[in-house]
């Protein structure tokens, strides 16, 4: 699910984006946690099939890119709901990291370990 800045939100099908097909959870969820602001190129609203629900459909991951919160893309957009879990954890220590990383290494998911030292 996404959200535009009025905090309509709408479901993404993105093809394609992770390298690692077989991932679920949290090491899914990491590759683009809660709270990450994208920009979508080229994309386009289709109608589910099961439920008739629109979605986003995005064919290619290049067509995701992923912004910092300093991007001037973002000047002057403010967002109805900015107190996501990102901007929260933003606030933790670096031992906490430390300690949030070395937990899921141990636990061999890389890929959030890896989320962690990006976020």
């Amino acid at each position: 699910m996404v959200d535009d800045p009025s905090g309509d939100c709408i479901a993404v099908a993105a093809l394609y984006f992770v390298a690692n097909p077989s991932l679920s959870g949290p090491s899914l969820d990491s590759q683009l946690p809660i709270g990450t602001k994208i920009a979508i190129r080229e994309p386009c609203v289709k109608i589910s099939a099961g439920d008739g629900q629109l979605f986003v459909r995005v064919d290619s991951p290049t067509d995701i890119v992923v912004l910092e919160d300093d991007d001037p893309r973002c000047n002057g957009v403010t967002w109805r709901y900015d107190k996501s879990p990102r901007w929260i954890q933003a606030n933790m220590s670096a031992e906490s990291y430390k300690a949030l990383g070395n937990s899921e290494f141990q636990r061999n998911d890389y890929y959030v370990s890896e989320g962690v030292k990006r976020s």
